[in-house]
């Protein structure tokens, strides 16, 4: 791939890429993370984690932007009912996730208290894993070079 230019006119479809690759970045982090944690292995966990609180802050630094350009529809909330673990002991929890289209992209993120009163639960869903068979517009480092440039 040849050099990336980054312009301060960037369309939606290349903040769609950008956002998208990180997502997925993200997830795939998230997921390798928990597989070495439940195998045993805990040697880099807490890197993998501060990488993935990274992706996942940039993300959230986009939809506020969009959020304040008027550029993401919110679709409603997601219920998520899932098990955390302190060791063997399952602990129950619900957590919400708004769900947003932007320029035919849907994504999530955690529901923050005003949005759980003001939008409706549309659905339930579970963890949201990698899936590899998403095309990845841009590497890491192009997807974070466009959108920090964009949350500028």
């Amino acid at each position: 791939m040849n050099a990336l230019t980054v312009s301060n006119d960037m369309s939606d479809g290349e903040i769609v890429k950008a956002l998208r690759s990180i997502n997925r970045i993200a997830k795939k982090l998230r997921d390798t993370r928990d597989v070495n944690y439940h195998k045993g292995k805990h040697g880099a966990l807490n890197n993998i984690s501060i990488q993935v609180r990274k992706l996942y802050d940039l993300k959230d630094k986009v939809i506020n932007k969009l959020i304040s350009e008027n550029k993401l529809t919110v679709l409603g909330l997601h219920r998520q009912n899932i098990n955390y673990f302190i060791g063997k002991t399952p602990i129950p929890t619900t957590n919400y996730l708004t769900y947003f289209d932007f320029s035919g992209f849907k994504f999530h993120r955690p529901s923050n208290p005003d949005e759980i009163a003001k939008y409706k639960v549309i659905g339930e869903i579970g963890i949201i894993k990698y899936n590899s068979y998403i095309d990845n517009s841009y590497n890491e480092k192009e997807a974070k070079k466009i959108l920090f440039a964009f949350t500028k």
